[in-house]
């Protein structure tokens, strides 16, 4: 029994390194682009990799860039989000800002296209703000 186990590791191996590595045999990529309609449609646009690979090392959420109408300005963000959790097409993920001290939280419901967001400020004279997005 121990001489199949062992027998069985490089074609066990084998089939994980192929999954792994050549994604594109199940993967899932796309761009999720969403709109603050409290926020003057504020937009921001993902690159969603819901992918083994990906998973395993957190890279399942990039911020591509985002876009204020109002003031029409585009920013170019090219950062991976903190990836929490990634289960039944929910994203819950974290980004902690450099400049300030501020925790934002993040859930990306997938089925229903939309996140919400909410910013927690590690002072004790702001209060947590919460926004909400509909994507397309």
């Amino acid at each position: 029994m121990m001489m199949l186990k062992i027998n069985n590791l490089p074609c066990v191996l084998y089939i994980f390194f192929f999954f792994s590595f050549n994604s594109s045999a199940y993967s899932k990529e796309f761009l999720l682009t969403c709109l603050n309609p409290q926020n003057n449609n504020f937009q921001t646009t993902y690159k969603i990799k819901d992918d083994l690979l990906s998973r395993i090392l957190g890279k399942s959420v990039f911020h591509v860039s985002s876009y204020d109408p109002l003031r029409d300005k585009k920013f170019v963000v090219n950062k991976y989000e903190k990836v929490i959790n990634f289960k039944n097409k929910k994203i819950t993920t974290t980004i902690s800002s450099n400049n300030r001290r501020i925790i934002n939280f993040k859930i990306y419901d997938l089925e229903n296209k939309n996140y919400t967001q909410s910013g927690h400020y590690l002072n004790d004279s702001i209060k947590p703000f919460s926004q909400y997005f509909s994507c397309f």
